[in-house]
């Protein structure tokens, strides 16, 4: 582990959430903690960004798993 001077803070999330509403939620959440980070304030407001397009990377991925869930029971019936 790297030496940090007495200016640095590692920091460490993880997090699983169910739904899209739920990264939205967090997302907020770390915009809360940017508006009292002084100069770390980028930093979250950056991670806020990053968790709302994972948030909008799931939305895509549950749509397509359904239309694929779809295509496969098309798939059947038509068999």
């Amino acid at each position: 582990m790297a030496i940090l001077s007495d200016d640095e803070i590692r920091l460490r999330l993880a997090f699983e959430t169910e739904g899209g509403g739920m990264l939205s939620k967090l997302a907020a959440d770390v915009d809360s903690l940017a508006a009292n980070a002084g100069e770390a304030a980028p930093k979250f407001n950056a991670l806020s960004s990053e968790i709302r397009s994972i948030g909008q990377q799931k939305i895509q991925i549950d749509g397509l798993q359904a239309a694929m869930g779809v295509s496969v029971i098309l798939c059947s019936r038509r068999s």
